[in-house]
């Protein structure tokens, strides 16, 4: 919803007093556009369209009532809330102006604060109703997009139906779907040539009346009903029999199916496996690992080996041209042919498996073999290639051996810990032990309460703990008390853990890694003390400036004292004032922490009091300030306070001719990267009646417009006004 301070408000009034009053009490709280007619008005709202009129109803050329009958009539405007506020009080004049379609009508003199509050409500009501408007068209696109997906969805579930029992029907299986009452609703064609029944026999039936349990008895029915109340899935494997004869096996699977997250009916397919199970048992045993090599060894009393079958893995390993099936075991390779013989020996001996592995020099090769028994005259060689592990097992260790070198001369403390172990420590180098005084062999195989005392172990542990909580590499510092150091002199340590964890989720390993970073500590201590010197050295050069041009200024002051010429006095005093204008500057900065800004609203508010003083006595001349936190440096701040020096001066001498009395505003923001400075008075007004004095000022501004980088413009409508812009330097805060 739009923030009301975001909201702009339009107030048509031909009174700058009764505008002045409107915008002082709206500005706070939202954003404010004037105008001094109705046409100006109609221009500025066809440029930004305001969310509120406030229109005084007496005005001439366009009545209050025309305006408001205008923008009534406006297919762009029509829409926006229209507020009168009028010293017309009488009923009629309310009666009409609420008939034109104003939202109300505030009657002269008002009270400011229920004034406030009815613009609010208005402005509130206005973002209320334009939020409502979009979130109704957002219902209403949601409403059709839905109806749309729901006729979508209908379209799809019919077709996916049709498609679902062309398949079903295309299928060799029997494919069936039992409803919420427990009975068939649909039962494929393929019951016909498994059952020898038609399907309109089961349609309508329960499992029990249909003959179903008959046909399948291993089936558990009541787990086939639980499904539609658990919405599990459902598996069985039952023996087949038909008029009490055996006709084969059958798996039998069941899947809920659901509409709203409720289950509403179950699909279930039924497959004739007999020939698969058949298979699966002769060969289940064989070939439980295909990656590897088979072999079916038959035994006889005369050790005479022959091999009654093989994988394709197995042939391929050993690479013979012989046909393998039906040779003996001793036409194989000769050293690998011995040292199987060798392991059948032990089966048969000891009746349990046995693993050999060798180095088969005929072929390359390091095999792996499990031998184990697989019935009174067979056993089952299975064989694996461990060629390429058993070479990566060396070249991991001397990756190890390599890494252990590594780890010991790093320049930093490196540790392990296992915490499958218990803990322990299984890493240490000898920078640890260098930084924490606890020797290599102390540390191996021991734990943080056998090397440290009760508080620094227990300090560890919650540390090492917390690592392993939040699961991610966590950085800690101690000071010497965690050292285990009894030497004296400062002691800084920076920890980053490492939580590594087991394939089950546990804490498995602890990485460490120690630096010693006194020496940087220490470094950065001194860099800071250092910088204290620099800043006291840079704060009492902007003392004795700051002192040096107040000498200047006091110097100019007794000249001009002295001085007879009223022209001259004029010139002296207007020099005074361009040295202070800059000795202000160094008086702010010596005052401030930090010297790179300043708060340019602490400077102006300096150097607007010291011209008060200096040109405003005898006068009622207001100088006023609207200045936000905008930070400006040196090299910016100087030629403002010049600027406005030169503009407020140029006011005092010049603006107020003939008058005891007048208002000098200063105001100076920051938007969007850019300064905004203006500088006015509601004094003669034009350039040319400022005085043949101000043309050494205009050029100085100049000057220091050029200086900046900046482009003034300048107004003397109502008064003289300078308004200035150039880019932002400094952040604000």
């Amino acid at each position: 919803m739009k923030d009301i301070s975001k909201c702009l408000v339009m107030i048509v009034d031909d009174s700058v007093d009764d505008l002045d009053r409107l915008v002082d009490l709206l500005s706070p709280m939202c954003e404010v556009a004037v105008a001094l007619d109705g046409r100006s008005s109609l221009k500025v709202a066809e440029k930004v369209l305001p969310d509120l009129f406030i229109i005084n109803v007496k005005m001439s050329e366009v009545s209050g009532f025309d305006l408001c009958r205008i923008v009534k009539s406006s297919d762009g405007m029509g829409h926006v809330p229209v507020m009168f506020v009028s010293d017309q009080s009488d009923l009629r004049s309310r009666q009409k102006g609420l008939s034109l379609g104003a939202v109300d009508y505030v009657c002269k003199p008002y009270d400011a604060l229920e004034l406030k509050l009815r613009v609010e409500s208005h402005l509130r009501l206005k973002v209320a109703r334009e939020s409502l408007e979009t979130k109704n068209d957002m219902l209403e696109q949601e409403v059709l997009k839905r109806t749309e997906d729901l006729r979508y969805a209908m379209e799809r579930l019919e077709t996916s139906e049709k498609e679902f029992r062309s398949l079903a029907e295309g299928l060799p299986d029997v494919v069936f779907r039992v409803g919420s009452d427990e009975r068939f609703r649909y039962v494929s064609g393929a019951l016909r040539s498994f059952m020898g029944r038609e399907p309109s026999d089961l349609i309508g039936k329960t499992m029990e009346e249909s003959g179903f349990s008959d046909l399948f008895p291993s089936v558990d029915l009541e787990s086939m009903k639980t499904i539609l109340r658990s919405g599990e899935k459902v598996y069985f494997e039952s023996p087949v029999r038909i008029n009490d004869q055996f006709k084969g096996v059958a798996e039998i699977r069941v899947v809920p199916e659901r509409e709203g997250g409720l289950v509403v009916s179950a699909l279930g397919i039924v497959r004739d496996i007999s020939l698969q199970r058949s298979v699966e048992e002769r060969y289940s045993r064989l070939f439980s690992m295909m990656k590897d090599g088979l072999v079916v060894i038959e035994l006889d009393p005369y050790d005479r080996f022959k091999i009654l079958d093989c994988n394709a893995a197995f042939s391929s390993m050993m690479s013979s041209p012989k046909r393998l099936i039906g040779s003996p075991l001793s036409d194989l390779l000769p050293i690998t042919s011995q040292l199987w013989t060798g392991a059948i020996g032990k089966v048969v001996a000891s009746g349990g498996a046995v693993t050999v592995e060798g180095h088969c020099g005929e072929m390359g090769l390091m095999l792996e073999t499990v031998v184990y028994l697989a019935g009174p005259d067979t056993c089952v060689c299975i064989v694996r290639d461990v060629t390429e592990q058993r070479e990566a097992q060396e070249r991991l260790a001397s990756q190890g051996e390599f890494l252990g070198s590594l780890v010991e001369n790093m320049p930093v403390g490196i540790f392990a810990k296992d915490m499958s172990a218990g803990g322990i420590y299984v890493i240490w180098n000898s920078r640890m032990a260098d930084i924490t005084g606890v020797d290599c062999d102390q540390a191996l195989g021991a734990t943080e309460s056998d090397v440290f005392d009760k508080l620094v172990s227990e300090k560890l542990l919650e540390d090492g703990n917390l690592t392993f909580k939040k699961g991610y590499p966590l950085m800690f510092e101690y000071d010497r008390s965690f050292t285990g150091r009894t030497a004296r002199g400062q002691c800084h340590l920076k920890v980053i853990r490492v939580p590594i964890f087991g394939e089950d989720g546990s804490p498995s390993v602890l990485l460490g890694m120690v630096e010693d970073v006194t020496g940087l500590i220490v470094a950065n201590e001194r860099l800071e003390e250092s910088l204290k010197d620099k800043d006291m050295l840079i704060q009492e050069v902007h003392h004795r400036v700051k002192n040096n041009l107040q000498v200047m200024a006091s110097l100019i002051s007794l000249q001009a004292s002295r001085a007879s010429d009223p022209s001259l006095v004029d010139v002296l005093q207007d020099s005074r004032s361009r040295i202070m204008a800059m000795a202000y500057v160094h008086e702010l900065l010596y005052r401030n922490t930090h010297f790179s800004s300043l708060k340019i609203a602490d400077y102006l508010g300096e150097l607007s009091g010291a011209l008060a003083s200096t040109y405003g006595t005898g006068r009622n001349i207001r100088i006023s300030l609207d200045v936000d936190d905008t930070g400006l440096s040196v090299d910016k701040a100087v030629p403002c306070g010049l600027i406005v020096n030169e503009l407020v001066t140029n006011s005092l001498k010049h603006g107020f001719i003939g008058r005891d009395s007048g208002n000098i505003s200063i105001s100076v923001r920051t938007v969007e990267g850019t300064v905004l400075m203006e500088v006015s008075d509601d004094g003669v007004g034009t350039l040319t009646k400022i005085g043949e004095g101000a043309g050494l000022g205009m050029t100085i501004v100049n000057g220091l417009i050029r200086q900046l980088g900046a482009s003034m413009t300048v107004d003397d409508g109502d008064g003289l006004s300078f308004r200035i812009e150039f880019p932002a330097e400094v952040e604000q805060g």
